[in-house]
């Protein structure tokens, strides 16, 4: 049976042409019979490596494959099909392959690789459903990135409405993101929420996310930053969607490119050894393997991730390893990364950034790490036991919308728009139950300063607005939340600076009492270690 292979890209520029024609040509090699197509909108420029004149390439696309005019290649097991997709022909690739499918079945080749070029529309979504495999090349910069990210909520958003559509779940979907709109912070967990909603129809959406089989390449990866990036971008399409990414390997493709392109040739006939051929090697080993078994995750059920899922490590896994991919993943979720792009909007990625954050403090922790591991990690059937211990999804919700409220609003100040932050005393406030209520976390024990600081930014309230409205200096605060000594005033100046700080905190009396003491007490007492023993 022909394996159906398609490879194409989110943005132009990313090596997709020059790698389907050295795969091809390598494969062959190989001695698998292969089918070499492009199907690129623009009429495609495969030929152009494979040294056929542009006046030889195929325009006639018949009904039957068996009629299929291809074009000899100089590599034997290669045969060739030009502009298979073109304006003028007005019928996509998929309609191609459904009037085809009982012939492929046939086997007269091993893979039928299709260059899709990397024009995103919906024949390309619908391709990539119907084809065995698919090949994403991933430029190693944003703008590539950004442009995956859409390609990703395309296939999702696509198959998502269809499937709505003839399963008629429209009503359900409206009354899950009426209701539950706080667990919608990814695209996966919608699914999972409908699949919880509808037990029935659990396995329609398990095959949305398990049936579109896609491995990635990147291109042009040349630093330790950028080998990062690669090896954990599966693992944040796999969280965010669902969707198993593969990785297949990286592509140094500036090299690639040019001699390809001045050769008129692919490299891997000229290259009959080195770097490339390594890369390329792997990329085909990878491939071939991953076509020519079942994919487990076909038949896996549709659940939400353990904690080892979603921070990436193996169960078993020791502390420090955890603490490194952490670091990783904190590194994108908690930064204005371009891997979030076309992704997750502010709020949603605020949600998720703390709740990985909890997953991980969970697992570092290790009398709740060990009863995990002895219930065996069990995976979690429904969205709210896949909650972390000690994790309150809408408190998090409503930190993030106090701060969202007490933030620096932008006015217009005049009829030629100029615009300024608004003066001090205008943000509004935090409701004063609402704070004393969190500050009962504290009652029991010692407060330090860098707890104090903590609490003011849950609250979302800054430094900046604390100075402006206490009148007291940004240092001798920041000298207040980092304990230091040296650099307080004197007690009887720190207290009153204390109560006014704890009064724009909205704090009640005895919780402002509270502060003074115990602020006042850690200020005092490494002084009196100071002064050391006094001598007769």
């Amino acid at each position: 049976m022909t394996k159906v292979v398609s490879t194409f890209s989110a943005k132009g520029g990313t090596g997709t042409s020059v790698m389907t024609v050295n795969l091809a040509v390598y494969l062959a090699q190989k001695g698998k019979k292969v089918l070499l197509v492009d199907a690129a909108p623009n009429g495609g420029t495969l030929h152009t490596y494979l040294n056929i004149p542009s006046w030889e390439v195929s325009h006639a696309v018949p009904d039957f494959f068996s009629i299929l005019p291809l074009i000899d290649t100089d590599y034997p097991n290669l045969k060739f099909f030009s502009s298979l997709r073109s304006p003028q022909k007005g019928v996509g690739v998929s309609e191609y392959l459904v009037k085809w499918e009982t012939e492929l079945k046939k086997g007269a080749f091993d893979i039928m690789l299709i260059d899709m070029g990397s024009h995103l529309d919906h024949d390309l979504v619908a391709t990539a459903q119907l084809s065995d495999f698919n090949i994403l090349f991933v430029g190693a910069d944003p703008v590539s990135i950004e442009k995956a990210n859409y390609l990703f909520r395309l296939l999702f958003s696509t198959q998502l409405e269809a499937l709505t559509q003839r399963l008629d779940l429209n009503p359900v979907l409206q009354n899950i993101q009426r209701t539950r709109s706080e667990f919608l912070f990814s695209a996966r967990n919608l699914l999972l929420a409908l699949s919880e909603e509808v037990p029935k129809m659990r396995r329609h959406f398990a095959e949305m996310v398990h049936r579109l089989r896609i491995g990635v390449v990147f291109n042009g990866v040349r630093t330790s930053a950028e080998a990062e990036l690669k090896d954990i971008y599966p693992l944040l399409i796999r969280n965010y969607y669902g969707f198993d990414l593969k990785s297949l390997g990286d592509v140094l493709f500036s090299d690639v490119f040019v001699s390809s392109s001045q050769g008129s040739a692919p490299m891997v006939v000229s290259e009959r050894g080195g770097e490339f051929i390594e890369m390329l090697d792997t990329i085909a080993g990878r491939l071939l393997s991953l076509i020519s078994k079942r994919d487990p995750l076909q038949s896996a059920p549709f659940l939400p991730l353990t904690y080892y899922e979603m921070l990436g490590v193996q169960r078993g896994s020791s502390a420090q390893d955890i603490r490194t991919q952490y670091e990783k993943l904190r590194a994108v979720y908690f930064s204005q990364s371009p891997l979030m792009r076309e992704m997750f909007d502010t709020d949603n990625l605020f949600v998720y950034a703390r709740f990985l954050e909890s997953v991980y403090q969970n697992l570092m922790d290790p009398e709740i790490k060990r009863e995990y591991d002895m219930s065996g990690g069990a995976v979690p059937e429904t969205l709210e036991q896949s909650l972390p211990e000690g994790f309150d999804l809408r408190e998090v919700i409503r930190k993030y919308q106090r701060q969202k409220k007490s933030a620096h609003k932008v006015i217009k100040r005049d009829v030629f728009g100029r615009e300024a932050d608004p003066a001090p005393g205008t943000e509004e406030p935090v409701e004063r139950r609402e704070v004393n209520e969190l500050f009962e976390r504290y009652r029991g024990r010692t407060l330090t300063g860098a707890e104090l600081k903590a609490f003011r930014e849950e609250l979302g309230i800054t430094l900046k607005m604390v100075a402006e409205k206490t009148r007291i200096s940004q240092t001798l605060l920041q000298a207040i939340e980092s304990d230091d000594p040296h650099r307080m005033p004197a007690p009887a100046y720190l207290k009153g600076f204390l109560k006014s700080y704890c009064r724009t905190l909205r704090l009640s009396e005895d919780n402002t009492e509270r502060v003074v003491a115990d602020i006042t007490e850690r200020a005092i007492r490494p002084t009196a270690k100071e002064e050391g023993p006094t001598h007769a």
